[in-house]
């Protein structure tokens, strides 16, 4: 019987990157009997991952639900030929049924809808979770940096407190599914999240694999400070948020956000422990991890610092905006690095900046 693999996450541990290479990889995977099929052709666009499947079944409108057909009639050919299949989307993890007032009650619809979707297929769900307060500090960050979210570490912890429900969330699979596959971001983060995560599914080991740094920085506290207060006092649109969060990532902005090691968000041990014991409560591998009894360095924000980065950014902003343009044009994401872009459109975009700054006096 082929085997189906439901890759639902967690967030936060190299799901991009895993989604990356297996979208770049899917021909070698299929010529070793793994079908990576994200449905681009049924949902449009360019998909590496199965996020629009986790959103249909989420919305269920007609549309939704015809668009699912006949993806699912296109699994159904691939498992019918003895195709192995991989699905992945951190989506799953998180997706609760939309219309309903009652948020348990709409994550329970939503399981099983994809249960049912899925059924026939006979999935083992996999799950990858991270060192709880690790997990919670580059979750706020994420929220920070891409999303609307505004409000303090404290609020998003409390907000989101289903997220780090590590036992409830790996119940609710094994209730849909029967059984459920567990693993270790840190365990595959030694040995590199590529080849760990092929060796972990039994999948087919290519190579050459990118190297072990594959999983794509995160801003920095004091950065995720000075997006947090920009939010709050003047929402920027997408595209500015985005260039501020690339700015947070940048050489430029490391001279600016730079704090003393093992600076945190956690105001004391107290909120650190609660939320550790949230999510280990019942969990079935708290051996994963050992419970921190380092102590807290809280890091304050201050005015003057506030100031001195939006001038920072201000200044970046001008000297590097037409290597910008070509980032947007090209469609980068913040994360990736300039040498993703095609190195004679770079070399434009440095020409584009230099004529700037003598134009400015600046060189």
């Amino acid at each position: 019987m082929p085997r189906f693999i439901l890759h639902a996450g967690t967030h936060k541990t190299g799901t991009t990157a895993v989604q990356r290479f297996l979208y770049a990889r899917r021909k070698e995977l299929a010529a070793n009997g793994v079908v990576y099929d994200t449905g681009e052709d049924i949902f449009g666009g360019t998909l590496r991952a199965h996020h629009h499947i986790a959103h249909a079944l989420a919305n269920w409108t007609d549309d939704d639900r015809r668009l699912l057909d006949k993806y699912h009639a296109k699994l159904r050919k691939h498992y019918d030929d003895g195709k192995d299949i991989l699905i992945s989307a951190e989506a799953f993890y998180r997706h609760a049924a939309k219309g309903c007032d009652n948020p348990d009650a709409a994550r329970a619809v939503y399981m099983k809808r994809i249960g049912a979707y899925f059924e026939e297929f006979a999935p083992t769900p996999s799950l990858v979770f991270r060192r709880p307060d690790g997990f919670a500090e580059s979750f706020y960050k994420e929220h920070i940096a891409s999303g609307p979210f505004k409000g303090s570490f404290e609020d998003c912890i409390t907000r989101f407190s289903a997220r780090f429900r590590y036992a409830e969330r790996e119940a609710e699979f094994v209730a849909t599914f029967g059984s459920c596959m567990v693993f270790s971001f840190e365990d595959q983060l030694r040995r590199g999240v590529l080849t760990a995560f092929l060796q972990d599914h039994g999948l087919p080991e290519l190579t050459p694999l990118e190297s072990k740094g594959q999983v794509r920085s995160g801003i920095s506290v004091p950065a995720a400070l000075w997006m947090a207060q920009i939010k709050r006092d003047q929402m920027p649109d997408k595209r500015e948020l985005r260039r501020r969060w690339q700015f947070a990532l940048s050489d430029s902005g490391a001279q600016v956000f730079q704090h003393e090691k093992g600076a945190s968000f956690w105001s004391s041990t107290q909120q650190r422990d609660a939320l550790w014991d949230l999510a280990v409560d019942g969990f079935s591998r708290p051996d994963f991890w050992q419970k921190p009894t380092d102590p807290i360095i809280s890091y304050a924000w201050s005015d003057d610092q506030h100031a001195q980065a939006e001038a920072a950014y201000q200044h970046w902003r001008v000297t590097k905006k037409g290597s910008q343009i070509f980032r947007e044009l090209v469609g980068l994401a913040p994360y990736d690095p300039d040498t993703a872009v095609p190195a004679p459109i770079r070399a434009l975009g440095r020409a584009v900046d230099g004529v700037r700054l003598i134009l400015r006096g600046e060189s």
